[in-house]
């Protein structure tokens, strides 16, 4: 087999050769309108996107040959390699095809980012919203000379490749919640087989792949790097604020150095984009995220859901209405913080399960199960909850569904992801409120979890195991008896 990938590869090296010297000659003669000569533009297609495409497909094939040459590597996690090619063509074909929605929510973006080059307010239309710190509007500003379509194609490729980084960091992470790498894999497929909010994401070029993307490498970045724990999650918070809550776990276990890593980060952030475009962007953000009311039926907020009910019944949505939303989403927001509470610091989520001192286990314990359930309290809160939004679930579904154990369990849980990932129906009352609905499901799962002892890990996770070794020879048997960190991915 080593032979014959080492053939496959050698083959690989020389048509990627000659195709470079092709595509070298054609642009020497023609100039960049060269690259019209040896592609046609698909309906609605771009030839950019086209040759991108190709391009990435072309080296993964080469990526695959290379692999062969490292048969420890492959065999150690080779069903996610698997995952990770099917999951990385099957949207990358979803970027290459052309889509209705040319611009989506970039347009907030970069029209928020032409402010800011030309030194203008941002200006708020009503279908130009731009509800994010000023970070992101003032990278991208140094870019609009480039011009609106180019730089959006830049952002789809990007956003592609933060999908596939999420999907191995996913891998990475799961192991710390008690999974083998054969069971991270096969979740990470799963999640990523059928996942409207990416797909959302991609079509509406939407932020939220890289917040989540660096949720989960701030996890893993800790407690080893500190510094670039800290980073990647105030990136994220500056991205969008809703990871800010992600700071309560190190509050909690008092990680001071954290603590003050995530503050002097934040500080250079906001000295940094206040010096380029002034500190006014972060007053102006504040006020427009205060006074932000979104009544759209794909929203699946409380608020939303509340006024789309008063509008069909025929009454007219006012100050009672929101009030009341406020106060709703207040008492969701407490009901999720007591179930996490009572699952704080056990090993019912699978994190900590492994010997050592006593400190360190809890302190595992608290931020990983921050990190996995918080992402519930920072959407229910909100008052916009759109269907891309559940990407910031990416790890609390499979940290969950690792520890259902009895049929009420799945019940709670099987209907939620169904309606969080699957349904594809987001603008039709009431059926937009299935998604509100999951939210409620998995907060009666959380109390049925955290009612549950601390029994070893469901008996379907042992044999799930065994049957992917079998499958997939060179994965660890299970070790879920064992330490939470056993059978991590490490991907070395």
């Amino acid at each position: 087999m080593q032979r014959l990938g080492r053939i496959a590869l050698v083959s690989w090296g020389i048509a990627s050769a000659l195709l470079l010297l092709a595509l070298v000659a054609v642009l020497l003669r023609h100039g960049m309108p060269g690259f019209y000569v040896f592609q046609t533009e698909g309906h609605g297609s771009s030839l950019r996107i086209n040759f991108a495409a190709f391009a990435i497909s072309w080296c993964a094939i080469g990526a695959a040959a290379a692999l062969s040459q490292a048969p420890a590597r492959a065999r150690r996690h080779a069903l996610f390699w698997v995952v990770l090619a099917l999951v990385s063509f099957r949207w990358l074909n979803d970027v290459r095809e052309p889509h209705r929605v040319r611009i989506g929510d970039f347009g907030a973006y970069f029209e928020a980012a032409k402010a800011m080059h030309a030194g203008a307010p941002i200006a708020q239309l009503p279908d130009r919203l731009y509800l994010y710190p000023p970070l992101l509007a003032t990278a991208m500003s140094p870019l609009v000379p480039l011009g609106e379509e180019l730089v959006r194609e830049g952002f789809e490729l990007v956003n592609w490749g933060v999908v596939v980084a999420l999907a191995c960091l996913l891998y990475a992470a799961l192991p710390r919640y008690g999974a083998t790498r054969g069971e991270a894999a096969l979740a990470v497929g799963l999640l990523f087989f059928v996942n409207v909010p990416v797909l959302r994401s991609l079509a509406y070029h939407q932020v939220n792949p890289a917040v989540e993307t660096l949720v989960v490498a701030s996890l893993l970045a800790w407690p080893r790097f500190r510094a670039a724990s800290a980073l990647a999650l105030a990136l994220a918070v500056h991205v969008k604020v809703y990871p800010v809550l992600l700071v309560l776990p190190f509050l909690a276990v008092r990680d001071g150095r954290w603590i003050g890593w995530f503050v002097l980060w934040n500080l250079a952030i906001v000295a940094g984009t206040s010096a380029l475009t002034g500190f006014h962007r972060y007053p102006a953000f504040l006020e427009q995220v205060w006074h932000l009311e979104e009544t759209a039926l794909r929203n699946a907020s409380i608020d939303a859901f509340l006024h789309n009910t008063l509008r069909v019944a025929g009454a007219e949505p006012g100050a009672l209405a929101r009030g009341a939303g406020l106060v709703l989403r207040a008492a969701s927001g407490a009901a999720f913080l007591l179930a996490i509470a009572r699952l704080a610091g056990r090993a019912r989520l699978g994190a900590g399960r492994g010997r050592g001192d006593a400190e360190a286990v809890r302190a595992e314990r608290l931020v990983a199960h921050g990190f996995a359930l918080l992402p519930l309290v920072m959407l229910i809160v909100s008052p916009s909850i759109w269907e891309h939004h559940p990407m910031l679930l990416s790890l609390t579904m499979p940290v969950l569904a690792g520890v259902l154990a009895r049929p009420r369990e799945a019940w709670l849980f099987l209907p939620a992801y169904a309606f969080l990932f699957w349904m594809p129906v987001v603008d039709i009352y009431p059926v937009s409120g299935l998604r509100l609905l999951a939210f409620f499901l998995l907060l009666a799962l959380l109390f049925e979890l955290a009612r549950r002892p601390d029994d070893p890990p469901p008996a379907w996770r042992a044999r799930l195991a065994r049957r992917l070794e079998i499958a997939a020879p060179g994965h660890e048997h299970p070790t879920h008896a064992g330490g939470g960190g056993a059978g991590r991915a490490d991907l070395r």
